[in-house]
């Protein structure tokens, strides 16, 4: 059994600056991650697209930078808030928008559609996580070669849209068959 006593100033220093580097380290983590310690993410614009089915615009420079297609992010609307992962639909590099879309489907879900409008904010908005679509890492000049058709219904739409766009961007066409319950 140990008992050390803190008897001298070198041990004191020692400890004060274990701690010190700990509460620093947490505080760079937090700057990385959210880009500040009380920095939130301003809501650009926000639009009803069906029942229960809101888009949202938020403004985060640093994950609308390195997004890629079938990436996610995990949004969080207040320190009471849960954490929602959910699907980068669409991002801008240069206005530094990432655009989210929220079925409403619980009560987390169902605060964010009712309580947020345009100019207010989410607390945490982390991201790009997960992995890129596979057609990203896939050989240009190879995938003009191939037919690619996307499949999806509903918010399953969500994820097929930035992958059709970059593909678009890149030269490469793609069909698209869009299934849903109804025409809005």
């Amino acid at each position: 059994k140990i008992n050390k006593k803190l008897t001298n100033y070198s041990d004191i220093l020692l400890s004060f600056g274990l701690v010190f580097s700990f509460f620093y380290a947490t505080i760079d983590m937090r700057f990385y991650l959210f880009g500040g310690i009380n920095n939130m993410f301003p809501i650009v614009k926000k639009r009803k697209l069906a029942e229960n089915i809101y888009l949202f615009d938020v403004l985060a420079k640093r994950v609308a930078a390195k997004c890629l297609p079938g990436e996610f992010v995990i949004v969080k609307q207040d320190k009471q808030g849960e954490r929602i992962p959910l699907t980068v639909c669409d991002y801008d590099r240069e206005a530094g928008t990432v655009t989210i879309v929220i079925q409403v489907i619980g009560g987390s879900t169902r605060l964010i559609a009712d309580d947020l409008k345009e100019g207010d904010e989410f607390m945490d908005f982390v991201g790009p996580l997960g992995n890129a679509s596979d057609l990203i890492s896939e050989d240009i000049e190879e995938l003009k070669k191939k037919k690619i058709l996307f499949v999806a219904g509903g918010l399953g739409t969500a994820p097929v849209y930035p992958q059709v766009k970059w593909l678009y961007e890149t030269g490469i066409k793609a069909d698209v068959v869009q299934g849903a319950k109804s025409k809005d």
